[in-house]
Formats: C-alpha cells, sequence, structure tokens
C-alpha cells in the first residue's frame, strides 16, 4: 500500500483495474448518450439514387447556354415529385420538373431551381450556362455498401442516431452501463427523513455521491447505512462487490479509532493500492482491489467526498462505461477577486466559472470547508490552486476543472444575487 500518492499516481493506479465493459443491445433510442460497442456499416448505397436537393428543372447541361444571356427553351415532358421513380429517360431538348428528393431521370445530369429560370407555356427557359452534376445529390456520394457509418467506441447522440436510422438499425449493440454501490458509514448517520436527534446528522452522501454516478454514466445501487462495526462494514463491502461493477465507501478512510474501511477491505482480502492523496479537500481517499473490482474509499465530509468523487471516482466510472475521453475538461480562467487562503497543500476549491467576452472567469466560492455543503449548490468547476501557491490576485490566470461542462448554459453569467 502507497500512501500520500499524487492525484494523477493514484488515478492511473486505478485505471489499470478497469476492465473492458460488457454489451448489451438497446432500442435505437434508448441507445443515447450509451457508448456504441461495434462498427456500424452501410447495407446499401447512400444515397441509394441520384436525387435533387431542391425543386427545379433537370435536364441535360449539354442543352443549357454557351454564354449567360442567350436562351433556350427546354420542353417540360414529366413531373416528379418525391419518391415516384422516372418512367422515361431525358432526351435532348427535354426537362423535367421535380421536387425536393426526387430521382433523377435517365439522361438528365444538371438540375436548375424554379427561381433561376422561367416556366412558360408548358417549357422551362434557361437563360445562363449549367454545369454537369450541378445541383445533383449523386448516388452512393456519403456511402457505399460495407462503409463505415459510425465508428466503434462513439458515444451516441442524437447526430449519430440519425445514422444509426439511415443504416437500418433499429437496435445497437452498446457497453453496459456499469452499477455502482454506495456505502455511506458512521454510526452517526440517519436517514434523510428522519429528524435527526442528538449527535446524529442526514445522510446526504448517499444522495449525492449516487446523483453524481448517474450524471457520470452509471446506475447507483444505494446500500444500507452501516454503523462503526468492522464486520458489517466488511459484510456490506462484501454485497457490494457481488452486485455490482465497482463499489465506493464514504467515512471511515481517516485515521480515527472508528476509521475502518482499510481494516474491513484487509479483512475480506482486498489489495489496498493506495491510502491518502496529495490534493484537499478529501485527502484520505482509498484506492482497492477485491475480487477483480475496484473499491474507492472517499471522505465521510460532504464537500469533500463529492469533490475526490469527480477527481478520482468520475474518470474510473466513465471508463467502465466505455468511453474514450475520461476525464473532465480542464481550461483556463481568470479571477475574479484576490484568494490569500493558499496552503503548502495542492488544493481543489468549489468555484463559479462563466464566459465573458470570449474568456471564463471564475469566483471561489466561500464556504470552502469540507464539511459544508453550502458552497456546492452554485459551483461549476474546482479551481487548482497548487502547493505552495503564494496569494492570488484579481485576474490571475488558474487551471480549472469543468464540473458541469456538458453545457454552456452552466457557465452564463452569474446573478450577482446568489453570491
Amino acid at each position: 500500500m502507497e500512501t500520500n500518492v499524487a492525484l494523477e499516481k493514484a488515478l492511473n493506479m486505478l485505471l489499470a483495474y478497469v476492465p473492458k465493459p460488457g454489451t448489451e443491445i438497446v432500442e435505437i433510442l434508448k441507445s443515447q448518450n450509451r457508448v456504441l460497442a461495434e462498427d456500424v456499416l452501410a447495407d446499401i448505397m447512400v444515397p441509394p439514387f441520384s436525387r435533387s436537393p431542391l425543386d427545379g428543372f433537370a435536364f441535360r447541361s449539354s442543352d443549357s447556354p454557351r454564354e449567360k444571356g442567350q436562351k433556350v427553351r427546354l420542353k417540360i415532358v414529366d413531373y416528379l415529385p418525391a419518391g415516384v421513380p422516372a418512367t422515361r429517360p431525358v432526351n435532348s431538348g427535354e426537362a423535367v420538373k421535380l421536387m425536393t428528393g426526387a430521382m433523377i431521370p435517365e439522361g438528365a445530369d444538371a438540375v436548375v431551381k424554379f427561381e433561376d429560370v422561367v416556366e412558360e407555356d408548358g417549357y422551362v427557359i434557361i437563360d445562363f450556362p449549367v454545369k454537369p452534376e450541378t445541383n445533383i445529390v449523386k448516388k452512393g456520394e456519403d456511402f457505399l455498401p460495407g462503409d463505415v457509418i459510425i465508428e466503434k467506441d462513439r458515444v451516441i447522440n442524437a447526430n449519430a442516431i440519425s445514422l444509426l436510422a439511415l443504416a437500418g438499425k433499429k437496435k445497437v449493440l452498446v457497453y453496459k452501463i456499469p452499477k455502482v454501490y454506495i456505502i455511506c458509514t458512521g454510526s452517526e448517520l440517519v436517514d434523510i427523513e428522519q429528524i435527526p436527534g442528538p449527535g446524529k446528522i442526514r445522510n446526504t452522501n448517499l444522495y449525492s455521491i449516487g446523483a453524481l454516478v448517474a450524471r457520470s454514466g452509471g446506475e447507483p445501487v444505494l446500500g444500507r447505512i452501516v454503523n462503526d462495526d468492522l464486520n458489517l462494514i466488511a459484510q456490506e463491502i462484501k454485497r457490494g462487490l457481488e452486485v455490482a461493477d465497482l463499489v465506493l465507501t464514504t467515512g471511515g478512510a481517516s485515521v480515527g479509532e472508528y476509521d475502518l474501511i482499510i481494516k474491513a477491505l484487509e479483512s475480506i482480502g482486498a489489495e489496498i493500492l493506495f491510502w491518502k492523496t496529495d490534493f484537499k479537500p478529501g485527502t484520505p481517499v482509498i484506492g482497492a482491489v477485491a475480487n477483480g473490482k475496484i473499491v474507492i474509499g472517499l471522505s465521510g465530509n460532504p464537500q469533500a467526498a463529492m469533490t475526490s468523487f469527480e477527481l478520482i471516482a468520475y474518470p474510473v466510472i466513465r471508463k467502465l462505461t466505455g468511453r474514450q475521453n475520461i476525464y473532465h475538461a480542464r481550461v483556463k480562467a481568470f479571477l475574479d477577486h484576490p484568494f490569500d487562503k493558499t496552503r503548502g497543500q495542492r488544493r481543489f476549491a468549489r468555484g463559479y466559472c462563466y464566459l465573458k467576452e470570449g474568456e471564463f472567469r471564475v469566483k471561489i466560492l466561500p464556504w470552502l470547508s469540507p464539511g459544508s455543503l453550502k458552497g456546492v449548490l452554485n459551483s461549476n468547476a474546482l479551481v487548482e490552486i497548487p502547493k505552495n501557491c503564494p496569494p492570488l490576485k484579481t485576474n490571475d490566470p488558474v487551471n480549472i476543472v469543468l464540473i458541469e461542462g456538458g453545457s454552456l448554459s452552466a457557465f452564463d453569467t452569474p446573478d450577482s444575487g446568489l453570491f
């Protein structure tokens, strides 16, 4: 067991034990935000025929004028709406009126828009040169049979679903959603529906960590509150290993008399990879492997548990889902105010990041106690404050972790009334 390891090393140690996820077949509309587990191939030419991308007239480009201003009259010999195949070829001196999506008839090699020409007494009058293949979407232009339409390991979004439909895939092979078992330890914990008695607190960690698991792409499985009892904790961890792909615990990870997670893990034969990391809040993180599955022990302090989840558990869960991009985005931002609470230890402070004139700005929130939840409500970023960092000034650049980076709406200019 290693102690006081760097965040990056702790992550690499855990990621090395993440197995390749299993697969399952789901309905196409249930595949959104899942990861594709196979290459999807075209089964037909796309488009399956040459078609018009607009309402217009199809004809032979060689019939168009040689110079602008000259006029030619082409007889309209057919009308083709979308979905109706052509019944005759287009000969020299002829044109076919067609609608968007209609098949290009044999012999025609160009289309002109309705609004660019004049239709008169059964003829279309064209007064400009037209090149071959103008306004024609050619057969097989996008894909040929056997072409890869979507690559394996891509996260499926609405755009990808449109291509899955194009390939005729009503059901899709995707990686399974990992189950994550959450255990909260501490004799002081009570259910959130209870009014806490003397010395008791509501078990918020079970739900905050559960929500973070779901946001990360996992399926939270809520375990029971476990008192500070070695045997009970060991039994609950074993239960979690039986029903889930990953086990997360909160509490019992520090150095107190009732911090029993390491002892419980050792009692079931787990390999302890590391204990304690180089950052705060949430320094006493535990990383272990038991029965081929990862166990991560987080601090019992609510804000510390949520922060260390974002930095350590989030990438592990993302890899378990089959994603290739497993980390939160990191960007440079500029401080809105001075910050002098720097320490000798590396720190990730809760912050509110927003966009202003094309650059990220960030406010470090004032509620930084690891046990406080007041500061998490408006936070969408973690501000990294390096080890032995000098006091920071307004407009100093800082590196931030975008923990709500899925949408720019998370970075709207803040209402000053929030802070």
